[in-house]
This record gives structure tokens, sequence and C-alpha cells, in this order.
């Protein structure tokens, strides 16, 4: 395994521990409040969960496109 591939796992991992970590946060967050599933419009709505949303978004995206090259990108 060569050192470039090393270090792209790695990167991959984090990000995936890091998206993890914020979903499970996020979860616990709306349980606290009364329920996932009464919580999640107003989490998606509210001023003061929108650090936790773009988070979360912007994580998500970085997740998706270090999968894309992971498959569409020969292994170097």
């Amino acid at each position: 395994m060569s050192g470039a591939t090393i270090i792209q796992l790695t990167l991959f991992a984090l990000v995936f521990l890091a998206w993890v970590w914020l979903l499970v946060r996020t979860i616990t967050l709306l349980q606290s409040r009364g329920g996932v599933g009464e919580e999640i419009g107003r989490w998606f709505r509210s001023p003061e969960d929108r650090r936790d949303r773009n988070t979360l978004l912007f994580l998500t995206f970085v997740l998706a496109a270090m999968l894309f090259m992971q498959i569409v990108l020969p292994p170097v």
C-alpha cells in the first residue's frame, strides 16, 4: 500500500468519524427535545441549530466526494 493510499484512507476515516459523531449528537439532541420525528422539522428551520446543520451538510458532501473519487479515479 502506497503512502498516498494510507493518507487518503486516514483522511476518509477522520471525516467519517466526524460525520458519525455529529450525526449521533444531532439525534441525541432531537430525542432530548421530544423525539426525532417531532423535532426534525424544527431542527431544519431553527437559527440556533444552523451551525450544526451546515457542518453536517458539509461533511455529507465531503464524504460523497471522497467516495466518488475512490470509485471513479484509479488507484495511485
